[in-house]
């Protein structure tokens, strides 16, 4: 009798995990949001010179992004800042965004100091990693952040996981990378976060409402499978 019960419970079981893995199957994926032009997201800055340099080859090829902005930003005392955007279409099948942390020191960066950075977008809400780094004589701070199914996402591991959940309950697995760096002298590293913060404030109309503008229309659609 203990035999055949633990049979009957096996049976049961793995007829309901055949059954819900049949209705995940069978459900429908929600399509990834319409892909805008990244050359459309920054346009001029008031107060600032634009400049938008080609990114060699060999980088581009490296970062894998189904679409890569690179611009150089210089406000009226020509410090530069720049400016970077890599969308990932599908995270789950393609390729992974290269951390900061892995591909700054593998470029000779050491990491002085790892925290985080409020991100003043009216539509974006959350932090963004910032990393104090150097190499020989050069000093700059390098904030970064990942953008998910429309919400931020501070870190890899937070990523991780909700691409993760995004997969298993067949949602939006595309990621858009976001990276901003400026240059500063030794020891003053308050005027690289004032110079920062003034970049975003003059960004955040920009970027601001992205998620909310770039693909409304298509949020809610349905692949065919």
């Amino acid at each position: 009798m203990v035999q055949f019960s633990q049979r009957y419970w096996l049976l049961l079981g793995l007829m309901l995990a055949a059954f819900a893995a049949n209705l995940w199957l069978r459900a429908p994926k929600l399509a990834a949001r319409e892909r805008f032009e990244l050359r459309r997201l920054v346009p001029d800055l008031p107060g600032w010179r634009k400049e938008e340099p080609r990114l060699p080859e060999q980088t581009a090829q490296q970062l894998k992004a189904d679409e890569i902005l690179l611009c150089n930003y210089y406000d009226s005392q020509n410090r530069r800042v720049e400016f970077f955007v890599g969308y990932y279409e599908d995270q789950q099948f393609g390729a992974q965004v290269h951390s900061p942390l892995h591909c700054l020191p593998g470029a000779g960066w050491t990491i002085l100091r790892n925290d985080k950075f409020p991100l003043p977008f009216e539509h974006m809400f959350g932090a963004a990693s910032k990393l104090d780094i150097n190499k020989k004589d050069e000093q700059q701070i390098v904030l970064y952040w990942f953008v998910s199914d429309g919400k931020v996402v501070q870190n890899e591991m937070d990523l991780k996981i909700r691409l993760m959940v995004n997969a298993f309950k067949r949602r939006v697995t595309s990621v858009y990378f976001y990276r901003v760096c400026v240059a500063y002298q030794e020891n003053d590293t308050q005027a690289g976060l004032a110079l920062l913060q003034e970049f975003l404030t003059a960004l955040a109309p920009r970027v601001g409402n992205l998620n909310t503008q770039s693909a409304v229309k298509s949020s809610h659609a349905r692949e065919p499978r």
